[in-house]
């Protein structure tokens, strides 16, 4: 089952005729669930393994950010053009989100609200340094 988008949010993206059109290869007028959760977890394999640079594997439990489902619908929404050549609007939209996650993989756009919580680990050192000049709460009202 995928994690960051699910048939729904796909479906209020595409437009459920134009899913029935991408998906629905045996003629019966509906929607391929299978296929389209396919596509929908193709898209969860590859946001996982930009954001494991920074991030642990995101649980389906804790809250999915709303750019990580973004993204998801736009990388599952290109793959359901197997047999024919995306729309350019739609290949737009999928180079968009590969570089985004690239930004998330770089750090560049933080998707954890820009909290900096470091696990506690056994035998750590902990120490207290200068106050940095350049900080988050330092620029706060920049």
């Amino acid at each position: 089952m995928p994690i960051f988008a699910n048939l729904a949010a796909l479906t209020a993206k595409v437009g459920l005729e134009r899913l029935i059109e991408l998906t629905d290869d045996a003629g019966a007028g509906v929607v391929d669930v299978a296929l389209a959760e396919k596509a929908l977890a193709e898209a969860d394999n590859i946001i996982n393994g930009y954001i494991a640079a920074h991030y642990k594997r995101v649980d389906a439990a804790l809250p999915i950010p709303p750019l990580l489902t973004q993204i998801a619908i736009d990388i599952a929404y290109f793959r359901l053009y197997r047999f024919s050549a995306q729309p350019e609007h739609i290949a737009d939209a999928y180079k968009d989100a590969c570089a985004m996650l690239k930004q998330i993989a770089s750090g560049m756009i933080k998707i954890d609200g820009g909290e900096e919580n470091l696990p506690v680990r056994d035998g750590a050192i902990l120490f207290e340094g200068n106050v940095p000049i350049f900080g988050r709460e330092q620029m706060a009202g920049f």
